[in-house]
């Protein structure tokens, strides 16, 4: 059914309402996990730390997408089509998110290399400042999508959702960058797990954040390898839009799992985090935490 000589507009329609119907419910979880990280953060003196809050900024960021695929939802059960200008402008603010959640994950993974790569430097830094650099190239990769992508958005009718958002080019643009996303992924994990299998750390804190981190970066990193593959092997052997754009909808599930992993991942790893989850819904005082 998939074969791009025969997949047409209904093809293209039906397949939008598969894709939509499927990640509705991973994205609501996802959305409310991700605010509870969020709101926990806030609330709790013990969730401080820069990496805490660099986790935090990802999820009020993976908190904001999911807006995309109520839109979805929503579009592709009435088959409502719009524009790829009008589309641009409805994804502004998700696709914005979804962007800068992206590139937020190789930022997590960089701030726990170089918290043991340089822990001297690490503890007398200036933390605001450093979390703005972090920040920089997420928002900076954002901004030059958004400029690439309004050149290109034109009156061709999709059913709207994230990828959609940008057109030709940029398009292209943004499926090939996700590859060199999961490697810096990879990387990063790679390194952490050889320094931490090859350092004592004392703290048992630090012991079950980097291990909730590296297994969040392992789900990332299986999803974005797969949201990567889909999308760059659609428009490189496809030049049936239909096609090229249900592939990119139905990759979009991987992404859904991605930004619903966190907050269960943190929850049964951290013990830091499931006190504090657990305070914030049950709204009960903290218990003491002990490293010992």
């Amino acid at each position: 059914m998939l074969s791009q000589n025969n997949f047409t507009f209904e093809d293209y329609l039906f397949w939008n309402k598969i894709s939509a119907s499927l990640m509705f419910p991973i994205y609501v979880f996802a959305m409310l996990g991700n605010c509870i990280i969020v709101a926990a953060t806030i609330k709790s003196s013990q969730l401080r730390a820069t990496c805490s809050i660099i986790i935090a900024i990802q999820a009020a960021c993976e908190a904001i997408y999911p807006i995309s695929a109520f839109m979805f939802m929503f579009f592709a059960l009435t088959e409502q089509l719009h524009t790829y200008q009008e589309c641009y402008w409805i994804q502004f603010v998700p696709l914005a998110a979804a962007n800068i959640a992206m590139n937020m994950m190789p930022m997590v993974a960089l701030d726990r290399c170089l918290s043991f790569g340089a822990p001297l430097w690490y503890r007398r830094k200036n933390a605001k400042l450093y979390i703005c650099c972090l920040l920089t190239f997420p928002v900076a990769y954002d901004i030059f999508l958004k400029v690439l992508g309004y050149q290109y958005a034109n009156e061709e009718l999709v059913v709207c959702v994230i990828p959609t958002g940008l057109a030709g080019v940029a398009a292209r643009v943004w499926s090939y960058t996700q590859g060199p996303v999961a490697v810096s992924v990879l990387v990063l994990y790679v390194a952490i797990r050889i320094y931490t299998k090859s350092v004592h750390i004392q703290s048992m804190i630090i012991i079950n954040l980097n291990k909730s981190l590296q297994k969040i970066m392992f789900v990332y990193l299986c999803g974005y390898t797969v949201v990567a593959a889909v999308n760059f092997l659609g428009v490189l052997f496809s030049t049936n839009p239909y096609v090229i754009n249900t592939l990119s909808s139905l990759s979009g599930i991987f992404a859904a799992i991605n930004a619903a992993s966190p907050v269960v991942i943190l929850y049964l790893q951290s013990d830091m985090y499931r006190k504090e989850i657990d305070a914030l819904i049950k709204k009960r005082p903290v218990a003491v935490f002990s490293t010992t």
